[in-house]
């Protein structure tokens, strides 16, 4: 009987490890309508940075890189090109309210989003939150390069949010810092692979 435990305590051990290790996310909600969803243009419309400045710099580039890398978009529209397409239809406006009511209250305007949609030519968002940028301490008191992404994806024609994920991932290191623009980079890749498409 004991034998039969250990054995099956084994076999569940090796199957948490191999789904650890199988490049899963720590969180990830997907709604049924993303099975049918197949978006040839995206715009990231915000990358809300808090307070890790730091990673101001690079995360715009990095997720668009990403987007494009995946083959899946015949268009990627950064938030800088967002922010100047919106100006230009004169649809900045209604970026601010849609923005605002998706970071206070969770909430996507379907109105708002078709109207952005149209004048940028997409027909998904992606939002992104900077979760954590920097260098800290583990646990077991290990030095660590860390980076957390939160993303959601957006159908611009019914305003649904219909993937969302959060992601953290820590480089352990001794004497030299790994760059964070390079964990980001793996961060970004592990999300946006994960994305319904």
């Amino acid at each position: 009987m004991k034998k039969g435990l250990l054995t099956s305590a084994v076999v569940v051990m090796a199957m948490l490890a191999m789904s650890a290790c199988s490049g899963g996310l720590r969180y990830s909600k997907t709604e049924p309508e993303a099975a049918h969803f197949r978006p040839r243009s995206i715009a990231i419309i915000s990358i809300d940075v808090g307070p890790h400045k730091g990673a101001a710099v690079s995360i715009d580039r990095i997720i668009a890189d990403q987007l494009v890398r995946t083959g899946r978009y015949d268009k990627v529209l950064t938030p800088e090109e967002t922010r100047d397409r919106t100006a230009e239809a004169e649809a900045v406006d209604f970026l601010k309210d849609y923005l605002a009511k998706l970071e206070i209250v969770n909430y996507s305007d379907p109105d708002l989003s078709g109207l952005i949609g149209e004048a940028l030519g997409v027909e998904a968002f992606l939002s992104a939150v900077v979760s954590f940028w920097g260098y800290t301490v583990n646990a077991k008191g290990k030095d660590i390069a860390k980076v957390g992404l939160e993303m959601r994806l957006i159908d611009v024609s019914t305003g649904r949010i219909l993937w969302s994920a959060h992601h953290i991932d820590e480089n352990r290191y001794r004497v030299f810092k790994p760059d964070l623009d390079d964990v980001g980079r793996q961060v970004a890749k592990r999300m946006i692979m994960a994305m319904p498409r």
